[in-house]
């Protein structure tokens, strides 16, 4: 509806039931000029920057929104260092996917004898702080790794809370896609294992929607 200047424009009645998309936000951290900040997102974090993307379901809207704020689908390896136990098991049907769509997982101590025992073909990297080979921070350096899932345990020992900054640290100093957020890695994980891109439209076709 195109109105005129002056002219009074009646405010639109939407219910959020009855559209037929899903929209998404997706914040943008500028991580790479914050030397030394650990790139852990907080609810009272302010972004440096945001993406607004619809889709027609929630797994369009994410890939959309996180591909538009510089995500990049890993095409090759993936690094889990997942703390807490029953973040691991949330997180167990994402790494079959991720192994069903032929890329090869690593695994920080912890979670590599968690997904071992659960069947799954995870190879083991160790830690920064413990200067053994494999070591996770060479292989993100050497552009190994495209993308780290690291979610923090807050009750974790001081050595673990230090390899866990050193990780995220890394993955951030060498722009590698680093997921922090348990609920966010698995639905962009789902999305991934949908094998399909995003059906993208302009924002004139989805406002058409509400009119």
């Amino acid at each position: 509806m195109v109105c005129a200047p002056g002219q009074y424009v009646p405010p639109a009645q939407i219910s959020l039931l009855d559209l037929e998309y899903v929209a998404i936000k997706a914040p943008m951290f500028s991580f790479t000029r914050l030397l030394g900040a650990d790139p852990v997102l907080g609810v009272e974090m302010a972004s440096t920057g945001e993406v607004a993307t619809f889709g027609e379901d929630k797994y369009d809207a994410i890939m959309t929104s996180m591909l538009a704020s510089g995500f990049k689908i890993p095409k090759r390896n993936v690094f889990l260092c997942i703390g807490p136990v029953h973040a691991k098991l949330e997180f167990l049907q994402s790494a079959r996917e991720l192994l069903e769509l032929g890329l090869k997982l690593y695994c920080s101590q912890g979670t590599y004898d968690f997904y071992k025992a659960e069947g799954l073909a995870v190879e083991l990297l160790h830690k920064p702080l413990s200067k053994k080979q494999p070591n996770v921070n060479d292989k993100i350096a050497d552009g190994e790794i495209d993308m780290v899932v690291n979610v923090r345990d807050s009750r974790a020992v001081e050595d673990s809370l230090t390899d866990g900054y050193m990780i995220r640290r890394k993955a951030v100093d060498f722009s590698v896609c680093l997921l922090t957020d348990i609920k966010l890695a698995t639905l962009i994980i789902s999305a991934m294992a949908r094998r399909r891109p995003p059906n993208i439209k302009s924002w004139d076709m989805y406002g058409q929607m509400i009119m």
